[in-house]
């Protein structure tokens, strides 16, 4: 039986924390398990006014030691719903996983958010032909930083990093993201780095066939040249 908890995946099965031991992935499931209860409440917040009613969906949506945790404790049901779930995720955080949940949930955010900052600054394109897994990686680290009026700053040195367009490409979206909206979408300065990708892969395209037309004319001039000299011998 405890080989089955142990090889059992505690992220599929979010309601029941028994014998994780890393405090880790058992804060994720707890973090994975307070989104959806949050969820549900945000979305039916008539139907769980009162605490009893949030009770009866918290033992509903865990099993384990955490259920046998809420059933056989008493809880103050003349608190309305959602206060009384935010005393519970600290209850269940200080129990479960040894932490203050206002305390850590600020600590995350913060850290986070400084681990994007870093990522973002070290974060460099060398080949322009992987510009879709950059962005992929930089956008991932962008919104983690809560403030929307970074974004500008982060979008700019995203696009001055791009090799061979990065310039114009910048010089592009401050011109053209006139709206906040614009100016705060990875995606609008994304468009214009490969409209100027596509733009540079055309003009290549045009100078080597111009490249061809001008051998295939040469060839064609020295021979009616030889063929007037050959001509002249005559």
């Amino acid at each position: 039986m405890v080989s089955q908890i142990v090889t059992k995946d505690p992220i599929r099965s979010i309601y029941n924390i028994h014998c994780i031991q890393d405090l880790k992935l058992r804060e994720r499931v707890v973090e994975k398990w307070v989104t959806e209860i949050s969820l549900i409440l945000q979305t039916n917040p008539d139907e769980f006014e009162k605490a009893k009613n949030v009770l009866l969906l918290l033992e509903h949506k865990t099993d384990g030691i955490v259920q046998k945790f809420l059933r056989n404790n008493n809880w103050n049901e003349d608190l309305h719903g959602s206060d009384l779930f935010d005393n519970l995720i600290n209850v269940i955080y200080t129990t479960f996983l040894g932490l203050d949940y206002i305390s850590n949930k600020d600590f995350t955010i913060n850290k986070k958010v400084d681990v994007a900052r870093v990522s973002m600054t070290k974060l460099q394109l060398h080949d322009i032909s992987l510009l879709d897994k950059y962005t992929c990686m930089y956008e991932s680290y962008l919104y983690d930083i809560p403030q929307r009026s970074e974004y500008a700053q982060w979008i700019s040195a995203y696009l001055m990093k791009i090799p061979i367009i990065g310039e114009i490409c910048t010089e592009r979206w401050k011109k053209e993201a006139t709206g906040e909206i614009q100016q705060t979408s990875l995606s609008y300065a994304t468009k214009i780095a490969k409209e100027e990708i596509d733009r540079i892969c055309q003009d290549r395209y045009k100078q080597q066939k111009l490249k061809t037309i001008s051998k295939d004319c040469c060839s064609i001039l020295s021979d009616f040249k030889t063929l007037i000299l050959e001509e002249n011998l005559y």
